[in-house]
């Protein structure tokens, strides 16, 4: 398990008002790797994350504790998106 920081977690796009949604892109994150997206994205906390990754084609929920968001099983080295619905 690692930190993650921006080098593997980027933000690619958000929106909001309210509430908010983020998509970052992921590179070279492995199960149970976390990311405060507090610290990327000025998140207050998050209510739901998915994780899509290269390896594995579908959408795995991503767990979370306030902002901070641990990678979902099935990922070693990968690449691809996590998405964050919050505020």
């Amino acid at each position: 398990m690692a930190v993650l920081t921006a080098a593997n977690c980027t933000l690619v796009y958000t929106d909001g008002k309210a509430d908010k949604v983020a998509l970052f892109a992921l590179s070279k994150v492995n199960t149970g790797d976390t990311i405060d997206v507090a610290t990327i994205s000025n998140f207050l906390y998050v209510n739901r994350g998915v994780v899509l990754g290269v390896s594995n084609f579908v959408e795995i929920a991503a767990t979370f504790t306030g902002t901070v968001v641990t990678m979902p099983s099935g990922l070693t080295s990968d690449s691809g998106y996590l998405l964050i619905w919050g505020c």
